[in-house]
């Protein structure tokens, strides 16, 4: 039996919150999971190993690349999050009597479509918030990816006139509300009165351009590899794990708490307890920290850590950690991982720490690690 087959058989799960959205209860100490989670669970798997692919493929032999003129995403994420930020509260206030209008007129809307009710922007960025630990090659990525792929095509929406995935109807769904034709403009003038009441600006910021790396996804080639869910088995446990182990209001307090340290404290705080290495924040305005060893009787500085947002819509950061002695590649250590809340930055350190033990060159910095884990 393969792992995807698993997926529909009954489970045992570890105790903590479990969320009927995710998993059904038998009544007999098992669980099924629902097809909610199979297909997020895909979904989030073929994105994680299509990025694990473009990492690993350096020859281009599953994907490509090419430097194109795009929107500049950064620079509207920062301004969104400026404006978030200052209006945030106003635009709540504006939203709740939006829809206490929307409720005492339910004349004037109308659906128009169904679509998949995932619970949320929060839950969504919860389901998709753990750090996946998984390391893996080239081909086991892209047999990955094909799995990941060929699952979430069972739930692929009718398109085109098609009858889309065969367990498409077995997903929730929830039917948003849109003004009627006859109301748009009424509609517009009454949203616009409530930010004019509660002091919001209209928000008039233009996107520019930039020249960005656009990498893309061969997907013949990858199918021509074949498919492998042998990987997705550890994938699964460790999302379940995350779903389990806490509560989405838990996780987003959490979370909130890796973005006050990353942009404002990490850097004062590392080397605040910090003698033999040295962190360094390389843009006041995008998530880029580098931490460097210092120099010693027996090896040069290099780049020891990185912590960086590399995609403006990305809800983690990447945690990179790769040492070597003066370009010696027998004496490297490396891995990378997502992390989204402080616990991740700890289980990160910790993983450093771990390594630097066994290195007669790097333990050097393990006592001050610690020391640095027990502040950060």
């Amino acid at each position: 039996m393969n792992f995807i087959d698993s997926l529909y058989r009954p489970v045992t799960l570890p105790k903590g919150n479990i969320d009927s959205r995710y998993f059904t209860d038998n009544g007999d100490g098992t669980y099924n999971c629902t097809p909610l989670f199979i297909r997020n669970m895909a979904r989030d798997a073929a994105e994680f190993y299509k990025k694990g692919i473009f990492t690993l493929d350096e020859n281009h032999q599953f994907s490509s690349s090419s430097i194109r003129v795009v929107k500049d995403t950064w620079a509207e994420k920062l301004h969104k999050d400026a404006f978030e930020e200052k209006y945030g509260e106003k635009i709540a206030e504006a939203t709740k009597k939006w829809y206490k209008y929307r409720d005492e007129h339910p004349d004037e809307f109308e659906t128009r479509f169904k679509r998949v009710a995932i619970g949320g922007i929060d839950e969504a960025r919860f389901f998709a918030g753990y750090a996946p630990t998984l390391q893996c090659s080239l081909t086991q990525a892209v047999q990955t990816y094909n799995a990941a792929i060929e699952l979430l095509s069972r739930f692929d929406a009718p398109k085109n006139g098609n009858d889309g995935g065969a367990e498409y109807n077995t997903l929730p769904f929830e039917e948003p509300l849109y003004s009627k034709a006859e109301f748009a403009e009424k509609h517009k003038q009454i949203r616009e009165e409530f930010s004019k009441e509660l002091g919001i600006p209209d928000d008039n910021f233009e996107v520019g351009t930039v020249e960005k790396e656009v990498f893309r996804i061969n997907n013949k080639k990858c199918m021509a590899v074949g498919s492998n869910d042998s990987l997705l088995e550890k994938f699964t446990v460790e999302l379940v794990e995350h779903l389990t182990s806490t509560t989405k209001e838990q996780w987003l307090q959490s979370r909130k708490n890796c973005e006050t340290l990353i942009h404002k404290d990490f850097v004062v705080r590392f080397n605040d307890n910090s003698h033999y290495l040295n962190a360094v924040e390389n843009s006041t305005d995008i998530p880029d920290i580098t931490i460097w060893t210092r120099y010693t009787d027996t090896m040069s500085p290099c780049k020891f850590i990185s912590i960086k947002q590399e995609n403006p819509e990305d809800d983690y950061y990447m945690f990179y950690f790769s040492a070597k002695a003066d370009d010696d590649a027998s004496s490297e250590l490396s891995f990378q991982r997502r992390i989204s809340t402080k616990e991740d930055i700890q289980k990160a350190l910790i993983l450093v720490i771990a390594m630097c033990e066994t290195s007669d060159l790097f333990n050097i910095y393990t006592e001050e690690l610690h020391n640095i884990l027990d502040n950060v």
